[in-house]
């Protein structure tokens, strides 16, 4: 009898611990899948501002719809950036100017949190979003 106790403590014991890796796991997981629709929410509403950016008249200080956007540091101060880049809660954000015509939004989190995002771009009417 003493012998079957033991094995069946031994089998709990090492059923609560498969239990307890698989929800860590399943944890770190559902974080990093938030974090990352957290980013791309941020990135959508930093693009949103730059459309609406290039929607406003030059007299009123936007793009007067002008497709060639030179200045990345104008676009910046207009959205409400402190900064270029501009650091969250969630990630570092770069916007960036190509000849092109284009801008870039760049987010990176790799000073915010030590969860590894597989990297992502998205366009959206002409404003490229890296994550």
């Amino acid at each position: 009898m003493g012998m079957q106790q033991i094995l069946l403590i031994l089998l709990s014991v090492i059923i609560v611990g498969v239990a307890v890796a698989v929800g860590m796991q399943m944890f770190a997981t559902q974080r990093a899948g938030a974090e990352l629709q957290a980013i791309t929410a941020d990135l959508t509403a930093y693009a949103s501002q730059v459309l609406a950016w290039l929607a406003t008249p030059a007299h009123m200080g936007g793009g007067a719809a002008d497709i060639i956007i030179t200045d990345a540091a104008s676009i910046a101060t207009w959205i409400g950036w402190a900064a270029n880049p501009n650091t969250t809660d969630n990630a570092a954000y770069t916007l960036a100017t190509a000849v092109a015509g284009t801008c870039t939004i760049t987010a990176n989190n790799d000073a915010a949190s030590k969860i590894s995002i597989p990297e992502a771009a998205t366009a959206l009417s002409g404003c490229t979003l890296e994550i």
